[in-house]
């Protein structure tokens, strides 16, 4: 029996857990949500103004040194409209790569849920490639609270294969496994 930290024990309900973790990524959304849309108004802002002063200074100049002023404002204008460019490029980007990702950490409390009772978990590693895999290893107390580990991993709907080698059963008790989920994108949801 393993001894518990008391930074480790957790005392709220497992419902009030991920709410809690809904809720934060939900904030982390609606702050990058401002942050994309403060950008957008102060490249607005900034294009506007540039344009209000083009047109003041070309309202103030002479008309022989206008065909000069004018294609240097013309030139500032492009430089500006590329950048808004480059910058709109940017988020469109990053907006790309969100749609993407796959926050795996409201996945991890259903594989810690799953866990038969006397089971440990040595490490989790994680890749979001063309086939998402999740893979799991540690020890179990038995050949046969694997299987059922197993069989829970076969049962999430987000779960589309579920890998291991034959290896995982040779030992009958405190035997060490590796699981490798392949993920069901159709079941993950986008942010």
């Amino acid at each position: 029996m393993s001894a518990h930290r008391p930074r480790d024990i957790n005392l709220l309900p497992v419902g009030r857990r991920r709410l809690l973790r809904r809720q934060a990524t939900i904030h982390r959304f609606e702050k990058a949500f401002r942050y994309i849309l403060m950008g957008f108004l102060l490249l607005t802002i900034l294009a506007s103004g540039g344009a209000l002063l083009l047109r003041f200074l070309l309202a103030v100049r002479s008309d022989s040194q206008s065909d000069t002023i004018l294609l240097e404002r013309v030139d500032e204008y492009r430089m500006i409209r590329n950048q808004v460019n480059d910058y709109n490029d940017l988020l469109g980007l990053m907006d790309a790569v969100g749609k993407k990702s796959i926050v795996w950490s409201d996945y991890l409390q259903e594989v810690f849920d799953l866990m038969p009772p006397g089971t440990s978990i040595a490490d989790i590693s994680a890749r979001n490639d063309a086939v998402s895999h999740l893979v799991i290893s540690g020890q179990v107390v038995s050949r046969s609270a694997l299987i059922v580990l197993e069989e829970r991993f076969r049962g999430l709907d987000w779960v589309a294969d579920v890998q291991f080698p034959p290896s995982n059963l040779l030992q009958r008790t405190e035997a060490p496994y590796t699981f490798t989920l392949v993920i069901n994108h159709s079941e993950i949801p986008n942010p």
